[in-house]
């Protein structure tokens, strides 16, 4: 499980909601949110939507931790290239780069 799969997983474990309730305010089904949770795996459509539900800020979990100040350039830069990619196949190449193992 990648760094990033793990804080996934972490975070929908973590979670005061059900999968029930994730599922219901993501869109998505119970299954996928149990998916989420046994191995980090969520699309590039779906992490924004688990995020928001959760109220987790998307640069965690694509970064980790604190962000210092030495990486944060490089950080923003990437969120930068994330979030103005208008090609959905495009994007999901970059966030398969992000969690490949």
């Amino acid at each position: 499980m990648s760094p990033i799969e793990k804080r996934i997983s972490d975070i929908v474990k973590n979670s005061d909601l059900s999968h029930s309730e994730i599922a219901r305010r993501t869109g998505i089904s119970r299954s996928a949110v149990g998916r989420w949770e046994k191995d980090g795996e969520i699309s590039v459509d779906n992490l924004p939507k688990l995020c928001s539900v959760l109220g987790v800020d998307i640069q965690y979990v694509i970064f980790g931790g604190s962000l210092s100040e030495e990486i944060l350039p490089l950080q923003l830069k990437i969120l930068n290239a994330i979030f103005t990619v208008t090609d959905i196949d495009k994007l999901k190449r970059v966030f398969k780069l992000l969690t490949d193992k």
